[in-house]
């Protein structure tokens, strides 16, 4: 009969999470005050990990316009200063998964 300690875990199927945005290229066009949302996918148990995180390469995102809730990125009525690239990461015991994608924004010309 075999034993575990209580810090085997090769008998489970634990994995770092994995993330992808099964739609998505890379990239998000966006005319400014445009509205979106982006679905993504996890490939571990949802249970194990520690939330979602969303991150915007050299700031923090403007959670008014771009956010998470569950599995889905809200963009609302984005401007230009919410173009750039983001990263939506998770975390188990077993490591880090993370997606990344560019977003653009463009806007109509001024009469």
């Amino acid at each position: 009969m075999h034993t575990l300690s209580k810090f085997d875990l090769s008998h489970f199927s634990i994995a770092p999470p994995s993330l992808s945005f099964p739609d998505l290229v890379d990239c998000i066009s966006l005319k400014e005050h445009g509205d979106y949302k982006e679905n993504f996918t996890v490939t571990s148990d949802p249970s194990l990990q520690s939330g979602y995180f969303l991150s915007k390469e050299g700031g923090s995102p403007c959670e008014a316009h771009v956010f998470i809730r569950g599995t889905t990125v809200y963009f609302r009525r984005v401007g230009r200063s919410d173009a750039g690239t983001y990263t939506v990461s998770t975390y188990n015991a077993m490591g880090k998964g993370y997606a990344s994608f560019q977003l653009k924004i463009t806007c109509e010309p001024s009469l």
